[in-house]
């Protein structure tokens, strides 16, 4: 019975084979789960995951897996997070961690994300993930150390600080800042160096021990609780090779960069539709599902400033159009937006290609290689001293009114439609790597090139 585990900055991999006979792989990112299945193991436990720099584990590969007959664990840190989101399907998660996503009292994924080492030097953790503070706080709660409002305020401090520059040290200066928090802090400080809690390591533990008791008792491969449907996505991962994953993650991370200038997003994106069109892959697509007219109607209303009826009507005329005439315009539009979405969601090379004519794509790489750099660092703290991260909400009106020069959209989930965004988790992660990365030395010594 062969076993494959993804594990790194949460557990070592002498510490795996202490407990169990695995083949111990790096931290999973896009493709490694669907790679790994093709063996045709009896178990995958999924432990750590990238979280960003390279696309994640796809849902889809996890379920492929389990259509396969592989019996599927998840803990502690990616793993956790798509247990969370897939035991309904069937993957079992273990720990608390992954009980807290199940049941809605975690959200967000910087709670488990860490940077860490090389795996030269064993993937050491640089930052303290936020699912250890809140259980060492709930110790000390529990052992009369510190009271609810002060592990509260602590809370505040962990969850306003970027991941990757949380640790002990960092929340202690911090607390020491605010009033009435010296002797807390000091007691509290005294007390953590014995009592730090490591509840990812815990919850891999867990896991471990799961996968021991499955295999003692010899069960039947794992029966899938869905059916697996091939999708046009899934089948360019099944036919991408190992050595395409990471021209993928360049481009994958470009067209991220490229959303943040969301002007210039919908120009390569309707300039790709056409370029999609002439081409092989392209020809004979003429027949697209438009989406509602009222829609279309709406984003060229906006777009042009034409925002009451008479502004609209003034247009039709200097334009020669009449109410027949901005119909068949706005059908013409509504095809370009609906293909310019399939491009972007199905055909982002095509995309990418516009970008390399436009002279755009050297410098947005440039941009996602810096940002890497900057995550690999230990410390980017911002200047002055500020290394806390404004919350979501200020974040968004940052971005919009200071990197825009825009007003704040009334509906996010819209503007997230128009550069094919689907998760504002996903959205505000942008802008808080924007965010640090423009106030940190890099940014100037690009803006000075």
């Amino acid at each position: 019975m062969s076993i494959i585990l993804f594990a790194g900055p949460t557990i070592s991999k002498a510490e795996i084979n202490k407990r169990l006979d695995a083949d111990v792989r790096p931290p999973a990112q896009m493709g490694d789960i669907y790679l790994a299945a093709q063996s045709g193991p009896s178990v995958i436990g999924l432990i750590d995951g990238y979280f960003q720099g390279v696309p994640s584990v796809w849902h889809k590969e996890i379920l492929w897996a389990m259509d396969q007959g592989i019996s599927v664990f998840g803990a502690a840190s990616m793993g956790a997070l798509r247990a969370a989101e897939l035991f309904q399907f069937g993957m079992t998660g273990v720990g608390s961690i992954f009980e807290a996503y199940r049941d809605g009292s975690l959200h967000d994924d910087d709670e488990v994300a860490v940077i860490h080492g090389p795996a030269e030097l064993g993937y050491p953790p640089l930052c303290e993930p936020m699912v250890n503070i809140r259980a060492t706080l709930d110790k000390a709660v529990a052992q009369h150390i510190l009271d609810d409002s002060i592990a509260a305020r602590f809370i505040e401090i962990a969850k306003s600080t970027y991941y990757p520059n949380r640790n002990w040290e960092c929340l202690f200066k911090k607390a020491t800042q605010l009033d009435g928090m010296d002797a807390a802090v000091q007691a509290f400080r005294n007390w953590h160096s014995n009592n730090r809690i490591d509840q990812k390591q815990e919850d891999a533990l867990s896991l471990l021990d799961a996968i021991s008791k499955w295999i003692e008792k010899e069960n039947e491969p794992a029966r899938p609780q869905f059916t697996f449907e091939w999708t046009v996505m899934w089948d360019r991962l099944v036919k991408a090779s190992p050595a395409d994953h990471p021209d993928t993650v360049t481009a994958l991370a470009v067209l991220d960069e490229l959303r943040l200038q969301p002007h210039y997003y919908s120009q390569i994106k309707r300039r790709a539709a056409g370029r999609f069109l002439v081409s092989k892959s392209g020809e004979g697509r003429r027949q697209v599902d438009l989406v509602p007219i009222s829609e279309t109607l709406r984003n060229f209303r906006e777009k042009h400033g034409l925002y009451s009826t008479q502004q609209l009507k003034s247009w039709c005329e200097k334009n020669g159009l009449d109410e027949s005439g901005l119909r068949t315009l706005l059908e013409e539009e509504a095809r370009i937006e609906e293909l310019g979405r399939h491009v972007a969601l199905k055909a982002p090379q095509f995309m990418l290609s516009e970008l390399k004519i436009d002279g755009a794509y050297q410098t947005l790489n440039r941009r996602v290689k810096l940002k890497s750099d900057l995550d690999r660092q230990p410390d980017n703290r911002v200047e002055n001293g500020q290394d806390s991260l404004p919350a979501s909400a200020g974040l968004r009106l940052w971005y919009f009114e200071t990197c825009l020069g825009d007003r704040l959209p009334e509906s996010i989930d819209e503007h997230l439609g128009k550069i094919d965004i689907e998760e504002q988790s996903k959205f505000d992660s942008m802008l808080a790597r924007e965010y640090s990365f423009r106030q940190s030395s890099i940014w100037d010594d690009l803006k000075a090139d």
